[in-house]
């Protein structure tokens, strides 16, 4: 049963996966003797949540405070939820809701909120005015995997070096050499609502745990994606004193096919995703690079309207870089004139028969743009 204890007197360690699991298997087995009776595994749903929400042990303890609540509420046909951890509870839900999406999303609802009044005092500390600037940088380096050392130091004006940020425990660090941030999905999720609105862009899959992210959308978490990933390229070029911070290389932003060229692209300061005001298409295409162009920069992205015969989307880089989403057949088959969308895997086209700008992102190389818990997020999204 969850403790009463002080948040500011509760340590948040991370646990290993595996550790996890054994925990929540051995609490709900605990006091079974009849070996058939033994729940012996975990849906791919419920690990997606254990994966959420970061392998923080305090995180866990709630969630499963809330799977006996959801499963006690199940088994009895009750429409209230109550407030007592009962074994029996548990193993229900293990045994019969962890398999169905609904329940598994008013677990995660109910552990999120759970989690945000029992620790509240842990995610004030992150919108300290201290730490308020680094909120981005944070989420940043954790959901890119850029290596860091605990002598470094994030931020632009209000500097924090990251072992001060340990010792704090807010966040972890990941790896013997080159060590990585590490925060819980859900934490980044929290911390992120306080973003500044008129400095960093939105990350779709970051504004919301309720909704999933269906592949109707995918074209929208891509670019959103791209245009946070070059706002952190941006930042971390005026950390280190670049000459020219609005420039990257290409394949700082994707990942380059084998022996391609790699090119250099500007950008304008502008990290912001808007719609287009009409379907952009193949003829209506240089019309609007041109108004775009005699205008004042507002933005630095546009995702195209559904259903547009053209680019899903568009990055105002120097030069420009277009970009069409392929959903998989079998995530969900949709028909467009006639004909299903094509998979997208690794070696289905020779490297030589793309053209010298062209880039193909698989689900192999997903997490190299995305990052670990964004391809998570859009590869077991809970429906």
């Amino acid at each position: 049963k969850s403790s009463n204890a002080k948040t500011e007197d509760i340590s948040l360690p991370l646990l290993k996966f595996e550790h996890a699991e054994e925990v929540l298997l051995e609490l709900a087995n605990r006091g079974v003797v009849d070996e058939t009776k033994k729940i012996n595994e975990l849906s791919e749903h419920l690990k997606y949540i254990i994966k959420l929400l970061g392998v923080v042990g305090r995180f866990l303890e709630a969630m499963i405070f809330q799977m006996s609540v959801i499963g006690s509420a199940v088994a009895n046909k009750e429409v209230a939820f109550g407030n007592t951890f009962y074994q029996s509870g548990l193993r229900y839900f293990l045994q019969e809701c962890q398999y169905q999406p609904k329940h598994c999303q008013e677990l995660l609802k109910r552990t999120k909120q759970h989690i945000n009044e029992k620790y509240q005092r842990y995610f004030d500390h992150f919108t300290s005015k201290d730490n308020l600037e680094i909120i981005p940088f944070l989420v940043a380096y954790t959901l890119f995997g850029w290596p860091v050392d605990r002598t470094d130091t994030i931020g632009i004006n209000k500097k924090r070096k990251i072992e001060e940020l340990e010792k704090e425990e807010l966040i972890f660090l990941d790896g013997n050499g080159n060590k990585r941030l590490k925060l819980p999905f859900l934490t980044l999720h929290e911390i992120y609502s306080h973003r500044n609105l008129d400095a960093l862009p939105p990350i779709r899959v970051l504004e919301s745990l309720d909704n999933a992210i269906s592949p109707d959308q995918n074209e929208r978490l891509t670019i959103s994606v791209l245009v946070f990933r070059l706002w952190a390229i941006y930042q971390k070029s005026i950390a280190n004193g670049a000459t020219d911070p609005c420039s990257c290389l290409l394949s700082q932003l994707v990942p380059l096919r084998y022996n391609q060229k790699d090119m250099s692209l500007k950008f304008l300061p502008v990290f912001t995703v808007r719609s287009t005001d009409k379907q952009i298409n193949e003829k209506n295409w240089n019309e609007f690079v041109k108004n775009i162009n005699h205008s004042i920069p507002e933005c630095i992205a546009y995702h195209n309207l559904q259903n547009a015969k053209f680019a899903d989307s568009f990055l105002l880089t120097e030069p420009l870089i277009l970009i069409q989403d392929k959903q998989q057949v079998i995530s969900r088959k949709k028909v467009i004139d006639g004909r299903s969308p094509s998979m997208l895997e690794k070696g289905l086209r020779n490297d030589k028969t793309y053209k010298e700008n062209e880039i193909l992102i698989t689900e192999e190389e997903k997490k190299d743009v995305f990052g670990d818990l964004l391809a998570l997020r859009t590869l077991h999204c809970i429906e």
